[in-house]
């Protein structure tokens, strides 16, 4: 079987993405990889067995090292993860029988109910704010990505928090019961989503601005599309 190095460019995959390019080759692209994964190539191939591991960006460096060796072109940093929501999970015991693949628990958020059920909860949430973000990984990938490498982080998750603020089943309710508060509450979690991506494209690093979330199935969408268009699409 022939062999070849798949040398990063990420300035090809973004002509390829505005089409003004046609590609020399497959650019391969996720929307991120299991830790379970990433762990499991490290160890079987040695990446990042050279890195400092007293650094406090050992792990970013282990992110290019090892997306460098896929051949990845660009790759996730989780900055603004869900972290900055505060929502209860549901938890259980991982059942999973493969060891490399099993973790302590796995948390699921609940779908009757939420944070976020009446308009005095609405006051109280505490909402995200954007000078509360650390971007240090960002200012340190500034300095030390290689340049035909990009990062990005997944933002816009709009549909997904407001579903997990109310619970997919109470949100429904809230339709019809209370639109305006179902409203209110997609107009903060938008204007967050807002500030956040304009604050990630003030990195050189950040070449991708990357619109995660899920409005649907095969079938459907969960919602009515005029209320996406409303209120979840930018």
């Amino acid at each position: 079987m022939a062999e070849f190095r798949i040398k990063p460019d990420i300035e090809e995959l973004l002509a390829v993405i505005r089409r003004s390019s046609m590609p020399k080759r497959v650019h391969n692209i996720e929307l991120f990889l299991d830790e379970e994964i990433k762990q499991a190539i490290c160890e079987r191939f040695e990446i990042g067995a050279k890195i400092d591991s007293r650094s406090e960006f050992t792990d970013v460096s282990r992110e290019i090292e090892l997306h460098r060796f896929l051949g990845y072109d660009v790759f996730r940093i989780d900055i603004g993860s869900d972290w900055l929501w505060t929502l209860p999970r549901l938890a259980t015991e991982d059942t999973t029988g493969t060891t490399t693949q099993k973790r302590d628990e796995r948390n699921w958020t609940d779908e009757h109910t939420g944070p976020v059920q009446s308009w005095e909860d609405f006051e109280k949430y505490p909402w995200p704010r954007v000078s509360n973000v650390d971007f240090s990984k960002l200012e340190w990938l500034d300095k030390n990505l290689p340049e035909n490498m990009g990062c990005y982080d997944l933002t816009a998750h709009i549909l997904e928090i407001v579903t997990w603020l109310f619970g997919y089943e109470t949100l429904c309710l809230k339709l019809f019961d209370d639109l305006e508060l179902v409203e209110a509450v997609c107009e903060r979690v938008g204007q967050f989503y807002v500030e956040l991506t304009k604050a990630y494209c003030d990195f050189s690093c950040n070449k991708v601005v990357w619109g995660s979330d899920d409005m649907g199935y095969q079938t459907s969408t969960v919602l009515s599309p005029d209320f996406l268009r409303r209120n979840i699409l930018p």
